[in-house]
């Protein structure tokens, strides 16, 4: 196991982490975590995740085909898309038999700032209520020594309805 040096020796460091989950009516979940840091490490690791992904827009998608397509295109390092055709979570999100399958969708974002500064965001769609929530804890800090891991962006943050405690 390698252990990543640079956080402790550089109080500087950025990372962000993005996680997406897709929860299936059966109670099947599919998951699916993207690395961000100012000097990837490892395989599996980005120099900037970018996400731009709405779970309301995601879960309104009007096949698997569609839900894939906005998958690719809504995650990126430097301008490149990281899912792929080829990606496990995408093979996966493909054996869904239909749209209506999915119970929920859910989109975090960690920017973790040093040893112990976090801001995070979550959304979470809900496709058998239409409960759309959002949560927002830590404060957002701008980018340290003009770097950073990646960023969350939800184009529609504003519709989602606040949640006052963290599950």
């Amino acid at each position: 196991m390698k252990i990543r040096t640079d956080f402790v020796t550089n109080s500087s460091s950025s990372s962000f982490t993005l996680n997406l989950m897709i929860e299936l009516k059966n109670g099947k979940e599919l998951s699916y975590e993207a690395l961000g840091y100012e000097e990837p490490f490892e395989p599996g690791e980005y120099e900037e995740v970018s996400a731009t992904l709405s779970p309301k827009e995601l879960a309104e998608c009007p096949d698997i085909a569609a839900l894939v397509d906005m998958l690719k295109g809504g995650i990126e390092c430097c301008g490149k898309p990281i899912l792929t055709d080829n990606s496990r979570f995408i093979k996966k999100i493909r054996k869904i038999p239909s749209m209506q399958e999915i119970a929920k969708i859910s989109v975090e974002g960690t920017e973790s700032y040093g040893l112990v500064e976090e801001y995070t965001q979550e959304y979470t769609y809900d496709c058998e209520t239409k409960a759309y929530t959002k949560w927002v804890g830590g404060e957002e800090m701008e980018d340290i020594d003009g770097a950073r891991g990646g960023s969350l962006y939800v184009p529609d943050a504003g519709v989602a309805e606040n949640e006052e405690d963290y599950k």
